[in-house]
């Protein structure tokens, strides 16, 4: 059982457009490619579309966390359009993501998509079971949000980054291209706090585009440590990250919770 989810910063209408959560762990053993389509197929009542991926061999900042870095490997993909749901299977990570679709669907919340993806776990850890395989133990779990504030709302982005508006003494010159890019890591404390590191990209270009913002949190789970307890603390210093980088016009525009 895992356990609840940690508080973070709130808002009522977030501009997130997308989320990503999961584990990594290692290879599962004997997991080829005929073990992990069987896998997938278990959810076929729940998904409508699959398809076959290729991982990427050198994703940004992948396995900074830990030390390692993940090998090009097959990628099952299991998506339901309707509700913006994709399953993400490898022989070494699940990760469920969650797409705004139909006009901008808001946010489900992560609380909700938490219990989705701890039944996914569940039901992975027993069909491997079933199949006579061992349960992967987690070594990272991973949060991402991606935030987009387009040019048709009443808040601009300029009026939204601290990084493309000072407060106190205002910035030179008009807005034009912006680029952002930071790493920032996390000391764990025992099996109560995780280690890890935020990666944080952000990009504005003409301003007939949106402004976009991706922040990625990636969590160590330590010898012990329910993975669940580093998941929460990857989307709760996600969420802290962007209160931090976004300003108080902004955070009024959305409805910042106190």
């Amino acid at each position: 059982m895992s356990s609840r989810p940690l508080p973070g910063v709130e808002f009522a209408t977030p501009p997130v457009r997308e989320v990503a959560m999961g584990f990594e762990y290692e290879p599962i053993a004997g997991m080829g490619t005929r073990e992990l389509v069987h896998l997938q197929d278990a959810w076929q009542g729940e998904f409508v579309e699959f398809s076959e991926q290729v991982a990427p061999s050198d994703p940004l900042h992948a396995g900074q966390a830990h030390g390692w870095s993940p090998v090009q490997a097959l990628r099952l993909w299991a998506a339901q359009p309707s509700s913006g749901r994709l399953l993400q299977l490898q022989s070494d990570r699940i990760f469920l993501n969650w797409a705004s679709v139909g006009g901008g669907a808001p946010y489900p919340r992560y609380a909700n998509l938490r219990v989705e993806f701890a039944t996914k776990w569940a039901q992975q850890s027993q069909r491997l079971q079933d199949l006579g395989l061992a349960s992967p133990a987690p070594l990272v779990a991973e949060f991402t949000y991606v935030n987009q504030i387009s040019p048709d709302e009443d808040l601009v982005w300029t009026d939204a980054l601290h990084i493309a508006t000072a407060e106190e003494v205002p910035l030179p010159g008009a807005a034009g291209v912006m680029q952002f890019h930071m790493i920032r890591t996390f000391e764990g404390a025992g099996n109560d706090e995780a280690a890890g590191e935020i990666v944080v990209n952000a990009r504005q270009g003409p301003t007939s585009e949106p402004a976009m913002m991706v922040i990625v949190a990636r969590m160590q789970v330590g010898d012990g440590m329910d993975p669940f307890t580093a998941l929460d603390r990857a989307h709760a210093e996600g969420s802290r990250m962007f209160a931090a980088l976004t300003t108080r016009a902004a955070h009024e525009r959305w409805g910042m919770k106190a």
